[in-house]
């Protein structure tokens, strides 16, 4: 196998958008994903467009990764 000819497999923006209702639901305003896991720069490009604010960035006991607020 090489790297190459794998494929990244990204969190779907629906999926986002269940976790930001869900959050929003138990009044929370951000949502985060840590470095490990990939968002496609379209996602991030859409949740932009739709009005979140997207940003990279340190989280809870020093984890890096996209935070997205409302």
């Amino acid at each position: 196998m090489k790297a190459s000819e794998l494929v990244k497999n990204g969190v779907k923006i629906e999926d986002i958008y269940n976790s930001i209702e869900h959050q929003n639901k138990i009044g929370e305003f951000k949502i985060f994903y840590p470095h490990f896991v990939y968002v496609s720069d379209e996602v991030v490009k859409q949740l932009i467009e739709d009005g979140f604010k997207v940003s990279k960035g340190e989280w809870f006991r020093g984890e890096i990764g996209l935070i997205i607020e409302w």
